[in-house]
């Protein structure tokens, strides 16, 4: 049918930009996160350097999920129920709030890093799953090729844990 062949369609253009978007952003973004403490400490001075690279580089990390998270909102916006996103958002909060108290509270900027890249992580998350349910697909992961790639590729919002906390090289590390 035509709805079908529309989704399949859709899939295929969301998993194609997706995949394009996530490699530009690592080409930019790798290097970058690579020379942070170098470049902060030319741009805002040796002691804003020493206690802002690791949050800075987390926030690279968040920005990296919401480029990627990109293709499947467009799907969202024009294809799911105009409230899907408030829903989805609404949800997040109950998470949210709190998670961010706790790390902020504990770690500072770098804890609020934190807390970003996990909000922006799990929006992406409840955006596939939207646009899943809006084109009719049980299993959507936009970086896989097909459905029997799962193993090939990580989802949108994989640096999660240990990924995120492998980033802190250069003896940049938490506070406490």
């Amino acid at each position: 049918s035509r709805t079908v062949a529309s989704s399949s369609s859709t899939t295929r253009l969301t998993r194609s930009a997706t995949r394009l978007l996530a490699a530009t952003m690592l080409v930019v973004l790798v290097p970058l996160i690579a020379v942070t403490p170098e470049l902060l400490r030319l741009w805002v001075g040796e002691e804003f350097a020493t206690r802002s690279s690791f949050a800075t580089r987390l926030l690279m990390v968040a920005l990296f999920a919401n480029v990627a998270a990109r293709p499947p909102l467009a799907v969202i916006q024009g294809r799911a129920h105009p409230l899907t996103l408030a829903w989805v958002y609404a949800g997040e909060l109950a998470f949210h709030v709190p998670l961010t108290l706790l790390l902020v509270t504990r770690w500072g900027i770098a804890g609020a890093a934190a807390a970003a890249v996990d909000a922006i992580e799990r929006t992406g998350d409840g955006e596939l799953t939207a646009v899943g349910r809006a084109l009719q697909i049980a299993d959507l992961d936009p970086l896989r090729c097909d459905h029997d790639a799962a193993a090939r590729a990580p989802p949108v919002g994989a640096a999660t844990g240990a990924q995120v906390m492998a980033l802190q090289v250069d003896g940049d590390r938490l506070p406490g």
